[in-house]
């Protein structure tokens, strides 16, 4: 009975570092890429690219984001 409940716990221990493993190295790219754009990319620029707080601004990013979650 101890030797399932222990393989049980083995099991699922295994399991959640797999889930980790899984989602791990998306979040710390992510993070890598994020800290990347901050560092090296100017407000200025990034204001021109983006755009400003008008519609038009807005519909600028949002085409960005979508071309970026068609990407992915």
């Amino acid at each position: 009975m101890q030797a399932t409940i222990i393989d049980g716990v083995l099991e699922s221990l295994r399991i959640g570092v797999g889930f980790l493993w899984t989602a791990a190295w998306a979040i710390i790219m992510g993070l890598t890429i994020t800290s990347l754009v901050q560092v090296y990319v100017s407000k200025e620029r990034m204001a021109q690219v983006l755009g400003d707080g008008d519609l038009t601004g807005l519909t600028m990013r949002s085409s960005l984001a979508e071309n970026a979650v068609a990407v992915c």
